[in-house]
């Protein structure tokens, strides 16, 4: 009887979320996160890809908006949009939310300017850590309250590594981006390519999508999902994968 009941209701979410014709309202982010979402005028990014496989399989049109990293965790708090880019590890908050399957692990590492002197080893308090505004960086939040290591915040990845990469040699300082997001503008900047490199990979989460506290968003969550399942291992998504990639 239970089996019944499960397969009743998954096709209940599935035929109600594909007979509607409503939306499903994505924020990204407005500033590039390459890979994972670039600029309008330059492309799409694996999280969009990965939408638009979603939207042109199921047939659930999209609505795709993009906003600042702050702007985006209001409208999910104030139901004004669906879904955004979010990780359950890198959250802090305590409304319920559904989550989708991760649509990629994440490696977060230490950019350091080459011949800074700058070691693991050492440890980072008393340093300055250049970071992207709203974010959270579970590995140094608790130095960073209690003083032990400055913040300062940039609105993109791509601020942060420039102005590590513009300023003079400096052993009190370094910056914390995706490593993928660091080899992505090292293959677009020479400058970052001369004077940065990647010290030490210091967090790991998955990228994911985080839904509004609603009913409709909870179905759409778990439409999502239920496409995911199968998606993720399948040829299409690695070929999304392999497209960003550099070419050796």
């Amino acid at each position: 009887m239970r089996f019944l009941i499960v397969i009743v209701s998954y096709f209940c979410v599935c035929f109600s979320l594909a007979a509607s014709e409503r939306p499903l309202s994505v924020v990204l982010l407005n500033s590039p996160y390459p890979p994972y979402v670039l600029a309008p005028e330059q492309g799409t990014g694996i999280v969009l890809d990965i939408l638009n496989a979603y939207s042109a399989k199921t047939k659930q049109p999209l609505k795709i908006e993009y906003a600042p990293e702050v702007r985006t965790l209001k409208l999910i708090e104030t139901q004004q949009v669906d879904a955004r880019i979010e990780s359950e590890v890198w959250f802090l908050g305590t409304t319920t939310h559904c989550w989708s399957r991760p649509l990629i692990q994440v490696d977060d590492v230490v950019v350091i300017q080459k011949n800074s002197g700058i070691s693991e080893h050492r440890g980072f308090n008393g340093m300055v850590m250049f970071a992207r505004f709203g974010y959270t960086y579970p590995k140094f939040e608790d130095a960073v309250n209690h003083g032990e290591i400055e913040r300062r915040d940039f609105y993109s990845e791509l601020e942060i590594l420039l102005a590590l990469a513009k300023s003079e040699v400096n052993n009190e300082q370094f910056g914390v981006v995706a490593k993928p997001t660091l080899e992505w503008y090292q293959r677009h900047y020479e400058l970052l390519n001369e004077r940065l490199e990647n010290l030490t990979v210091i967090d790991s989460a998955p990228l994911q999508l985080q839904f509004a506290a609603n009913d409709e968003a909870t179905k759409a969550c778990l439409h999502l999902n239920q496409f995911l399942d199968e998606f993720l291992g399948s040829k299409e998504y690695y070929q999304i994968l392999k497209q960003y990639q550099p070419e050796h």
